[in-house]
């Protein structure tokens, strides 16, 4: 059957990357995690689970080759980077290491001190579905004003860079002598985006830090030693098992019985393979959309409204489908520019990360490199379940990134 299809691809290409490379490390990552999802497809499809506005899609062989062929370029990048070959990391500007810490943790409390009435009131409602249902409702999501207006600005600006965090914490305790206290508080400031998910039940950012966190950690591994690692690894399993006992807190709180809550997390990891066949043997419009592609520009430039529930509207009535279901971000670049558009977006995306993770000395890794290796993951990384950088919001996380890398990689003249 063609549904078996994508879980053998990529579970054999991540068993090509870990021969080739000598190690489990991202690329073996990336081609997994789309191996499980695969798995799950099987299972959703098998099944006939679904929990979408249609019947169960039938999977033909050419989509299936697209999602196959288009993912593998994505992923290519990080396999021809060759990690392996890394012995060593060039030490950052300190000053700039120690401000950008010191922003983003300030940040992570300032964040806590901001939502702290909110965190107050869900905990006494303790209902969680209807804590998720306020965010599908725009009449109900208030906007903070006065002096939480203020202090969700840096939020609002620092938030996005919990990857960066993350990529900061890791080097840091790995290369820096830097006070434990000082690292915990820099792996806390990654929370820091999940804590507003956290207030509406959302499990994607979540989701998210946990494969992010995966992937920094198979990054920095070679240069993480054993008891480091154990203390590593035991975080990383009790956060888990606390991320894990929210996810189910709030899959049940949606569902209620048994069987659908085992269907719905078999459909919230397997949907996107199937979604994205759907989305490929349906689409047939001429319309393009680069909104999605090009927020801040839109926002602030153009003016246009970036809401999502009135773009998906738009979608809807211009294609007839329901776009708010997982579809990978290959699935998003399509319905926004058509068949064509997410081939060449494709392409470009893998040659321009190609050249942005270039080495002259396979040896020796530049810093300024880690924000932008971090930055060009997340594509399909988070693009397991959608297109991730369609707000203004990631927007400011690719403007700041820029900036950092610049900071890092010149010296400022007088």
């Amino acid at each position: 059957m063609t549904v078996v299809i994508p879980f053998i691809y990529f579970l054999l290409l991540c068993i090509y990357f870990r021969v080739k490379h000598g190690r489990f490390d991202v690329p073996s990552f990336l081609a997994l995690t789309y191996a499980v999802s695969a798995f799950f497809s099987i299972i959703a499809y098998n099944q006939d689970l679904n929990d979408y506005k249609y019947q169960m899609p039938v999977v033909h062989i050419l989509p299936t080759a697209v999602y196959c062929g288009l993912l593998t370029i994505t992923f290519i990048p990080f396999s021809r980077f060759r990690g392996e070959m890394i012995k060593e990391i060039e030490r950052p500007k300190m000053w700039l290491f120690d401000a950008l810490a010191y922003i983003f943790i300030a940040t992570f409390f300032i964040t806590i001190a901001n939502l702290l009435p909110d965190i107050i009131d869900h905990a006494r409602e303790g209902e969680l579905l209807t804590l998720r249902n306020e965010i599908y409702n725009e009449d109900e999501i208030a906007e903070p004003k006065g002096i939480r207006y203020i202090l969700a600005l840096p939020t609002t600006l620092f938030s996005p860079c919990s990857p960066l965090m993350l990529v900061m914490y890791f080097y840091s305790v790995c290369f820096l002598e830097k006070r434990k206290i000082f690292n915990i508080l820099l792996l806390l400031s990654s929370f820091t985006p999940v804590i507003p998910a956290l207030l509406i039940s959302g499990r994607t950012q979540i989701t998210y830090w946990l494969l992010t966190f995966i992937a920094c950690y198979l990054l920095f591994r070679p240069y993480i030693g054993k008891n480091l690692s154990k203390r590593i690894i035991t975080i990383f399993i009790v956060l888990g098992a606390v991320v894990l006992a929210f996810f189910i807190a709030v899959t049940i709180s949606r569902w209620k019985e048994a069987d659908i809550i085992k269907n719905a997390v078999i459909i919230y990891a397997g949907e996107p393979y199937i979604d994205f066949c759907m989305f490929f043997d349906t689409l047939h419009t001429k319309h393009i959309h680069l909104q999605r592609l090009f927020p801040f520009t839109y926002y602030f430039i153009l003016g246009y409204d970036t809401n999502l529930f009135a773009y998906r509207e738009i979608l809807y009535n211009e294609t007839g489908i329901y776009a708010n279901v997982f579809n990978t971000f290959l699935g998003d670049i399509m319905l926004d520019t058509g068949k064509t558009g997410m081939f060449i977006y494709t392409f470009l995306y893998a040659t321009i990360t190609c050249i942005a993770l270039h080495r002259k000395d396979k040896s020796i890794m530049p810093f300024y490199q880690l924000p932008i290796y971090i930055i060009c993951l997340l594509v399909p990384l988070e693009g397991l379940f959608f297109y991730s950088f369609h707000t203004v919001r990631m927007s400011y996380y690719i403007i700041e990134t820029l900036i950092i890398c610049i900071l890092f990689r010149y010296r400022l003249k007088r």
